[in-house]
């Protein structure tokens, strides 16, 4: 299953840029949705085939979440910022990945491995339904006024 998962990622990132030359916050959600679909239904089925299905389509949807997040990054922050905004959002992920395994792991020998895919999958859910009304609706990332301060701050004398 984890060459399923590797060769749809592989695949999919080498079509989007071929797809379109923009990611948005949409572009995003949906890559959490597809990637919630994969995991949620993963932990409802015993189908070998629909497993493999639903392994593909977690694959392609963290695939284009994670391209659609980098290309946000690079296009949303000054570019003075762009080193401060990998740094810290590779330090939340190298946090955030130990202490989940952990809390997994712990929660797995209790309820189980497929309750947990499907609360995970629940909860990318959830995410997802705040990006696509977040990305529905148009908001923008900070206010004008904040991006005026920036735009001031960055600009040379």
């Amino acid at each position: 299953m984890l060459s399923v998962f590797a060769a749809v990622g592989i695949g999919v990132s080498l079509l989007i840029p071929i797809a379109t030359k923009r990611l948005s916050l949409g572009h995003y959600a949906g890559g959490v949705w597809l990637w919630a679909c994969g995991l949620f239904t993963l932990g409802t089925t015993d189908n070998r085939a629909l497993v493999t299905v639903c392994v593909a389509v977690a694959g392609a949807g963290l695939s284009l979440a994670s391209q659609a997040r980098v290309y946000i990054l690079q296009t949303q922050l000054p570019r003075n910022l762009l080193g401060q905004g990998f740094s810290t959002a590779a330090v939340l992920l190298y946090a955030v990945t130990p202490a989940s395994l952990v809390g997994f792991g712990i929660l797995a020998s209790r309820w189980g491995t497929n309750a947990l895919i499907i609360l995970s999958g629940t909860l990318l859910l959830l995410v997802g339904v705040g990006l696509s009304t977040r990305a529905h609706r148009g908001t923008p990332r900070t206010g004008s006024a904040t991006q005026s301060k920036l735009a001031a701050d960055t600009e040379q004398p």
